[in-house]
């Protein structure tokens, strides 16, 4: 066709072509232009009812005028020797080979892509017009703008044309469950196709995979794919779940409009620190490089800022998304470690306050801490006016005293606990340190246990064992007596600040040793590295990042651990760190999951209740299991790489007057199919 003439519009050179047409670039020979003209397949022009449809899509597409959409200049009619659509040309490329040659490293760039196909798609939905294709390939990217364009270019094709899809309309990967299953589409579909566009600029790779057309199929319709931010971190939470409501299989779960969507992703966008979408692509597209290197340092700005209010929010589950995001960016950065350790011990210090308070409920009521003065104490100084160095001011110095212990302690307690301890409680609690209040009566109940220990019976049950202390992490060093704490305290300001003084005090004097198990640094490497692995040690459950870092656990007893993915079985186990040499402070252990979870699969035969079904490897039809329909069979998944497994099952009939029934399919860890068959 090269060098030929299409009404007023000189044929130049070809541009591309796909499975319903060839684009070439031509001349405007009327209005002295250069534009882009789709011819459409010979064999598709030549029917008469595909070409009424095409007329009247053009039609309706050479309404679209907006920034973001193509324009379309005219289309061919009547008798035309070809159907084409004429459209502006212009000098750039796909997302798609856009993305291959400048690849995304901030997620918050795909976002401002998104917000722009957003508007056209808006645009294109006021009016009616439903685009049915999105895809990267069918976004132009040029050095000032983001265009979609081929409007309705599914609908040119009749029903019986459109069986092949798949061939027809390229890769199938962004296709939507209903556009798959034939049902009527509204403009959820298009929602449905963006949110798999949306998923290819942010990780790089597509949500639905598969070996051919018929598996990534299987794949949409059975929502079979992983989470974004599971294959890129940076992606975060929040713009992860804008990608799964998009994508849901229902086309009521997804956005009610797609001016919804844009409404969420500048919203995200501005709680990541970028403001007029419209300025921010521009300086993307002029220079892809440069705005994605400079970007980096503005996001960890804006993310540690967000984080910072939200722990001042006291919202800390917000506040670790946050930090999380920027240590994906830079994953050294100090600051943002430092407030990550800053939460993970004042988590450790509610969780030691929560216990303190409920001892030092146990201990005043025992011994009445507010009437402790006795009748020859009422005229007693209530600031201290010596030492006493078989004091210990510290957060843990009664460790392992329960409730009722310090009830068979208490008559002993009676006589040991003086004017002097019940002063500093008293003088504490009106300033409001609650904390140093309940270590100093802490600190008088371990003095009198030491002086007059009680011997549990024989039958008590409720006395703690060594081997069953709660897990602590940390030593508390030696400190001086709280008489000077009683003293300095009122002078200090920040409450962590005393938390963290408090609890890292101890007695010293005459020498007093610290019983505690000695603790040892553990640094954890897990696998798969994922978002989606949660380990728990001693029932508490760690980041990955905490892991890494190291956490501290006692060395004189078992530490139990558990991992779970949902792609593994869970792995359980313990460690044993007696053996290791006292002067060791620090050792690595390593968590892997390596036994996938198995899939499934039911097969329901509707005419023969009592047939058998038997399962091969596709590839080497070595048995796998067997069972009877209507049941369910598992299948083991052994290849970690792929968690999956190509499997062929056969359904035998009961009687032999039926044929027996063969077939394949992927199986996936830790998913189940059905199947209804019928013998014949």
């Amino acid at each position: 066709m090269l060098g030929e003439k299409l009404g007023k519009y000189q044929i130049l050179d070809e541009v591309g072509q796909g499975g319903m047409s060839v684009v070439y670039r031509a001349h405007d020979t009327v209005l002295d232009r250069c534009v882009a003209i789709k011819v459409l397949h010979p064999h598709l022009s030549r029917r008469e009812e595909s070409k009424k449809r095409f007329e009247r899509e053009a039609r309706a597409i050479a309404k679209l005028s907006h920034p973001n959409i193509l324009q379309v200049f005219d289309f061919s009619e009547g008798d035309a020797k070809a159907s084409y659509i004429v459209m502006e040309f212009l000098d750039g490329c796909t997302l798609r080979q856009f993305v291959e040659r400048h690849p995304i490293e901030h997620p918050e760039v795909g976002a401002l892509l998104g917000i722009h196909l957003c508007r056209a798609l808006e645009h294109a939905h006021e009016l009616g017009i439903i685009h049915r294709d999105i895809k990267p390939e069918n976004v132009m990217i040029t050095e000032g703008a983001v265009k979609l364009m081929d409007f309705g270019i599914a609908e040119i094709v009749d029903a019986q044309t459109m069986t092949a899809t798949g061939t027809l309309l390229g890769s199938p990967a962004h296709m939507s469950p209903e556009m798959i299953e034939g049902h009527e589409l509204d403009y959820r579909a298009d929602l449905f196709s963006l949110g798999t566009v949306l998923y290819f600029i942010t990780t790089g790779e597509l949500p639905f995979t598969g070996r051919n057309a018929p598996l990534v199929l299987k794949a949409i319709l059975e929502g079979d794919y992983l989470s974004a931010e599971m294959i890129n971190p940076r992606i975060g939470r929040r713009l992860s779940r804008i990608i799964d409501r998009c994508m849901a299989h229902d086309p009521a779960d997804r956005y009610p409009s797609v001016a919804a969507l844009e409404q969420d992703l500048t919203a995200f966008l501005a709680d990541s620190g970028i403001g007029d979408p419209d300025k921010e692509i521009e300086a993307f597209l002029l220079d892809p490089e440069g705005y994605q290197e400079a970007i980096g340092p503005r996001l960890i700005e804006a993310l540690e800022a967000r984080g910072l209010q939200s722990l001042t929010d006291n919202s800390i589950t917000v506040a670790l998304e946050y930090f999380n995001r920027v240590l994906a960016i830079e994953p050294g950065h100090a600051r943002v470690l430092n407030h990550i350790r800053n939460i993970d011990r004042r988590r450790r210090n509610k969780v030691y306050l929560g216990a303190a308070a409920a001892f030092a409920a146990c201990v005043l009521a025992v011994l009445g801490i507010s009437a402790l003065v006795g009748p020859g104490d009422q005229g007693a100084d209530p600031a201290p006016t010596e030492a006493d160095p078989n004091t210990a001011l510290a957060a843990e110095a009664a460790d392992g005293l329960s409730e009722a212990e310090a009830e068979k302690l208490g008559p002993e307690l009676a006589g040991d606990v003086n004017a002097r301890g019940n002063a500093i409680v008293e003088q504490m609690l009106e300033r409001r340190r609650v904390r140093i209040a309940v270590t100093t009566a802490s600190s008088y109940v371990f003095k009198a246990r030491a002086a007059a220990p009680i011997e549990a019976p024989e039958d008590d049950t409720t006395s703690p064992t060594p081997d069953k202390r709660p897990l602590r992490v940390g030593r508390v060093p030696a400190r001086q007596d709280p008489e000077d704490d009683a003293t300095n305290a009122s002078d200090a300001g920040d409450p962590e600040e005393e938390g963290d003084a408090v609890a890292a005090a101890s007695s010293q004097g005459d020498g007093e040793t610290d019983d505690r198990p000695t603790m040892i640094t553990v640094q954890v490497s897990v696998y798969p590295p994922s978002s989606a692995t949660q380990v728990s040690i001693e029932g508490r459950s760690y980041s990955l990042n905490d892991l890494k870092r190291g956490i501290e656990v006692p060395r004189d007893r078992l530490v139990h651990f558990n991992a779970t993915n949902p792609l593994f079985k869970t792995l359980r186990g313990t460690w044993n760190f007696k053996s290791v040499p006292a002067t060791t402070n620090a050792i690595s252990r390593r968590v892997e999951l390596s036994n996938l979870k198995d899939a499934r699969i039911r097969v329901i035969c509707v005419n023969d209740p009592r047939a058998r079904v038997l399962l091969f490897n596709a590839d080497s039809n070595a048995p796998i299991g067997q069972g009877s329909v209507g049941s369910w069979i598992s299948i083991p998944i052994l290849d970690p790489t792929t968690a999956s497994r190509k499997v062929r099952y056969t359904v035998v009939p009961s009687s032999t007057r039926a044929r027996t029934h063969k077939s394949s399919f992927v199986a996936y860890a830790g998913k189940g199919r059905e199947f209804t068959v019928e013998l014949r």
